[in-house]
């Protein structure tokens, strides 16, 4: 609401100032700059992102879905460069509220998870390295993230809904 008086304000900079509580304003600028990483992929399907199917599906389930694009390994490589170059803030932030620790873990558990996506694109979309390696990598991360969403939800959560928000990740599907 109020479009016109707010249509030129610096979302990131508001965001860390009044959600964050960050006067360096690095709390928001990398909450902005992690909600566009999926830009960086430079596929985007209709209402959504790559990097979001990637974790909804099965890596075999990816190719030919209509949902999806194939996406060449330089994508994947921009979208992770993207994820750490949307981190680099945090350690300069400031959050001055009682949930700060808690915000910095969210923020850099919704980083794993992208990074995850990548690394489920490369095997996904032909990784030329070792295919076997990335599945056993992958497999570890997967159960590092699952315990963590699971900690960082009923941090903020009651617990129902939990087991049903976990069961629609693939990789966490992998994990159960």
């Amino acid at each position: 609401w109020a479009y016109q008086a707010n249509r030129d304000i610096d979302i990131s900079q508001a965001t860390s100032v009044y959600a964050f509580r960050d006067p360096t304003g690095n709390a928001g600028r990398v909450a902005y700059d992690l909600g566009n990483v999926y830009k960086a992929a430079g596929a985007t399907p209709h209402n959504s992102s790559v990097l979001f199917w990637i974790l909804q599906l099965a890596p075999d389930e990816l190719k030919g879905n209509a949902r999806m694009v194939d996406l060449p390994a330089d994508a994947l490589e921009r979208a992770s460069a993207a994820i750490d170059a949307a981190m680099a803030p945090l350690d300069g932030a400031q959050i001055a509220r009682p949930d700060a620790d808690l915000l910095r873990r969210e923020m850099e558990h919704a980083a794993a998870l992208l990074r995850h996506a990548t690394k489920r694109g490369r095997l996904a979309f032909g990784d030329d390295g070792d295919t076997e390696a990335l599945k056993r990598e992958l497999a570890e991360e997967a159960k590092a993230l699952v315990a963590e969403q699971r900690a960082l939800w009923l941090a903020r959560s009651r617990p129902g809904g939990l087991e049903d928000s976990l069961a629609q990740l693939a990789f966490a599907k992998e994990v159960l």
